[in-house]
């Protein structure tokens, strides 16, 4: 009698976890591969991919076919045997089928220069290009190190790096950018900083160069962001202190905040930049990035508050940056106090009703992760409520990360409000908080929205409290497809305990999914401490 019962209960159990899967996705798995634990970056050109890792003693080169997917090509270089003794990873960029390996070296302190140099992968060979080794930039003077945050820090630390990268590469329409801080004993006395910028092509020919001394104290200014247009124009954000804190401070009693936004503009012809204060009426700025849009448009958005000392966003703006480096076309919407309330308990939804007669119902901890620009100028907003807890013990000191709902909302192509609608969720991590948080791309007009989460939340009623997925507890890989009006489906791809061929896969990262030009999506996950697989998702 017992095993006819224990049979039932597997048979229920495979039935439900095979009915959980949504039928709009299916996946398959490359052959199990050596496992590097280490930094990544994945890249992708026509059908195949190149993913380049380092970690203590090696760089590694793996090359991909996407049709399988299959692993062609594994080639390891000693640090020791490529790189000076003092060398320092800068980053790593793709221009169409070549991939560009940064790094710079110091050359002393008899010159007191910083070189940087570039190595070239090619899709056709998959490796270092033989001889090319290219130095770039050579600075008359110290650079400062750049204070790491997020993936590079964390990274830096779990495996003994230290962190202290010198140049800020970024790309845009086939062109890098290299920002740098530069060090001397006479801004140091008169505490400002001089940026270094220089803008190169395709082929990391030269195109122009300068040194930009910012107008204000070291101790008055955060750089926020930096993009670069079609054109090399280099914009710089930027938050501005009153009172040099370096500290975001509201006054207790109007909400007056002891910081204000400003947008750089940087070019070749002027060594000085075109300022514009970015203003919102008397609403307050909580998050903000620049972007760039299409036919060449730049743009600057994020979120603002209504005020008040501990205010949490209200609402979503945009900007659109003209040539001369103002801010015009200003859009500004409220987020509906229906999407507040969903998801959340009956508590919580009371305090936020009674809130909004005060002008209080706002969202907390909301963090803009992204802003995506459609060809016909529509424009997607990506925010998810984002914080942490420190807990102390006797044993030290511990953080644990919280990801939770994310929140959508669009401004159509004639700028008005589109939508908004928020996606439930609950990830927690005390670990390396790699596997929680959320990754989008943009495929057949619909956006796609992938994390992992707990298998309650599937079909959640709006009126729920979603159920908590926790780091390096399995999980179900989940999709989120939503369309030009906001409506959305969720569907499960796979259980990652329970994996087509009896396997138990882990380490989830959202940084490392990476879309195809057709229909496929594919992220890397570890089958065990030795080997790692491809994992290849159609989207049907």
């Amino acid at each position: 009698m017992k095993k006819i019962v224990l049979l039932l209960l597997l048979i229920s159990f495979n039935s439900y976890s095979q009915k959980s899967l949504s039928s709009d996705y299916d996946y398959s798995i490359s052959q199990p591969y050596q496992s590097i634990d280490g930094e990544e970056y994945f890249f992708n050109y026509n059908d195949e991919i190149i993913i380049v890792k380092r970690d203590k003693k090696n760089v590694i080169i793996q090359k991909f076919s996407t049709d399988k997917p299959t692993e062609l090509k594994h080639t390891e270089y000693s640090i020791s045997d490529i790189f000076p003794k003092n060398w320092v990873m800068e980053g790593v960029e793709q221009i169409n089928d070549v991939i560009y390996f940064f790094y710079s070296s110091y050359e002393g302190k008899e010159t007191l220069n910083e070189r940087l140099y570039s190595k070239k992968i090619t899709f056709k060979e998959g490796i270092f290009e033989p001889g090319f080794d290219k130095q770039i930039i050579s600075t008359n003077g110290k650079v400062a190190n750049n204070l790491q945050s997020g993936r590079a820090a964390r990274f830096a630390f779990n495996y003994g790096f230290n962190g202290n990268d010198k140049f800020q590469i970024t790309k845009s329409n086939n062109r890098i950018v290299a920002k740098y801080r530069r060090v001397s004993k006479e801004i140091k006395e008169k505490d400002l900083e001089i940026i270094g910028m220089q803008v190169f092509d395709g082929n990391l020919e030269k195109i122009w160069e300068n040194d930009f001394t910012m107008p204000y104290p070291d101790d008055q200014i955060k750089l926020l962001d930096y993009t670069m247009d079609d054109n090399g124009n280099v914009y710089i954000l930027i938050k501005k202190y009153d009172d040099g804190s370096k500290k975001d401070k509201k006054d207790k009693k109007d909400g007056t905040a002891n910081y204000n936004m400003e947008l750089f503009k940087f070019s070749k012809e002027s060594k000085n930049a075109v300022i514009t204060k970015i203003v919102v009426g008397d609403k307050f700025i909580e998050e903000v990035g620049i972007f760039k849009g299409p036919n060449d448009t730049m743009f600057c958005g994020g979120y603002f508050s209504d005020g008040g000392r501990k205010s949490g966003v209200n609402g979503i703006f945009s900007f659109k940056i003209d040539a001369d480096g103002s801010l015009v076309d200003k859009k500004m919407f409220e987020i509906p106090l229906e999407i507040l309330n969903q998801y959340e308990n009956n508590k919580t939804e009371r305090r936020n009703t009674r809130n909004q007669d005060k002008d209080k119902a706002d969202y907390k901890n909301l963090k803009l992760k992204k802003i995506y620009f459609q060809s016909d100028g529509t424009i997607t907003f990506f925010g998810e409520e984002v914080y942490y807890k420190e807990l102390n013990s006797k044993n030290g000191t511990r953080y644990i990360y919280y990801n939770d709902d994310i929140l959508v909302s669009q401004i159509t192509a004639s700028g008005e409000m589109g939508w908004t609608i928020k996606i439930p969720k609950r990830q927690i991590s005390g670990q390396t908080g790699y596997g929680i948080s959320f990754s989008h791309f943009f495929k057949n007009g619909f956006h796609y929205v992938i994390f992992l989460d707990n298998i309650k939340n599937i079909d959640l009623p709006k009126d729920k409290v979603p159920a908590t997925h926790t780091e390096g507890h399995g999980g179900y890989l989940t999709a989120v497809k939503i369309d030009n009006n906001g409506e959305y489906t969720k569907g499960s791809i796979m259980d990652l305990r329970n994996v087509k061929g009896n396997l138990e896969l882990s380490d989830f990262d959202k940084d490392a999914i990476i879309a195809d030009s057709e229909n496929n999506f594919y992220m890397e996950f570890s089958k065990s401490r030795k080997e790692d697989v491809l994992v290849k998702v159609e989207l049907k």
